[in-house]
């Protein structure tokens, strides 16, 4: 699976490593060389290796992550979360973060942990907190393609961004539009 990235936050980003979730589920954290390469990809936290990650690693970030999901999900429609999942994000983040350093010319942040799992889920937990608890919350959107179900913070100015990304989602739907419109014009037929 391809990681996307570009929802506005971290935390929703690490939430779109599932798509579709209603129906049939694409799972993109199946394995820990998955969880590894989206670690690598998000470029938050020391390089995770896989051999050094668990089964168990693999299932604690995928239950971050939907408890992620859930209480963006909730705070953003104006409810209140399940409390489990509130606790959830909460045992995480009282965890130690990464340490970001620059590197030498100070143009590449170095991330670094004793425990660089650990740390990994604990950004993740702390940037979930901070989005639920802010007032850029009221932004956060759902992706309006009805095959997709990503969470992303709108900052357009007018506050109408109707898709995660303009591919595959909004390219979909314009497709869809045109078929729709095409199949619903008279058919003319050539002599």
């Amino acid at each position: 699976m391809k990681f996307l990235f570009g929802s506005g936050r971290l935390c929703l980003d690490f939430a779109r490593t599932v798509r579709v979730r209603h129906g049939d589920a694409i799972e993109g954290l199946a394995s820990t060389a998955e969880l590894a390469r989206w670690c690598v990809e998000a470029g938050i936290a020391p390089p995770l290796e896989a051999g050094c990650l668990s089964h168990k690693d693999v299932a604690d970030a995928r239950a971050l992550r939907e408890a992620i999901y859930e209480v963006i999900k909730a705070r953003s429609a104006d409810r209140r979360p399940p409390t489990n999942t509130v606790e959830r994000i909460d045992e995480w983040a009282a965890h130690v973060p990464p340490t970001p350093r620059l590197a030498a010319g100070g143009k590449k942040v170095i991330w670094s942990a004793s425990n660089p799992f650990t740390a990994f889920l604990s950004f993740l937990a702390r940037d979930a907190i901070d989005l639920a608890a802010s007032s850029q919350i009221a932004r956060v959107r759902e992706c309006a393609d009805e095959q997709c179900t990503s969470l992303f913070l709108d900052l357009s100015r007018a506050g109408r961004r109707r898709w995660c990304s303009e591919m595959p989602c909004a390219n979909r739907h314009k497709v869809r539009n045109y078929r729709a419109k095409r199949n619903a014009e008279p058919q003319t037929s050539r002599s």
